[in-house]
């Protein structure tokens, strides 16, 4: 049994819980509020996300799944420039995922009904990229 937290103000406490209740966490990747646009990408001027080292690394890859929000993604919007953010912020947060060495990732799906191929072309592209670095 696991416990889905939409906000993960201090992980190290969640864990330490996890302990007694649950066997594993499942956080959002990435910081919900963080808006990331190229320049912040490019500068690391504000955190993408808590410091990797603020829990044993074992809990990475043991306890921890990583959730990466369809919301904050929309790679079929009609503006290329959304669609260009979108596939960086897909790419940045399953990068973020691997270094981490998190084994699980939960990607939520676009709304049902939404046009979803160029959503579908960048995933199957990061799927075959993380099968070839492994």
């Amino acid at each position: 049994m696991g416990l889905d937290l939409r906000s993960c103000m201090n992980l190290t406490q969640f864990c330490n819980e996890l302990d007694m209740n649950f066997d594993f966490l499942m956080i959002d990747a990435c910081h919900a509020l963080n808006f990331r646009d190229q320049n912040s990408m490019l500068t690391r001027d504000i955190a993408l996300n808590r410091s990797d080292t603020s829990i044993k690394y074992s809990w990475w890859q043991d306890a921890i799944v990583c959730k990466i929000n369809a919301r904050l993604v929309d790679c079929d919007s009609p503006f290329p420039h959304i669609q260009e953010r979108s596939e960086a912020i897909m790419a940045q947060e399953i990068n973020l995922c691997t270094h981490v060495n998190v084994s699980h990732i939960v990607l939520d799906l676009p709304v049902k009904g939404e046009r979803i191929d160029n959503f579908c072309a960048i995933l199957n592209r990061n799927l075959q990229n993380l099968t070839l670095q492994q």
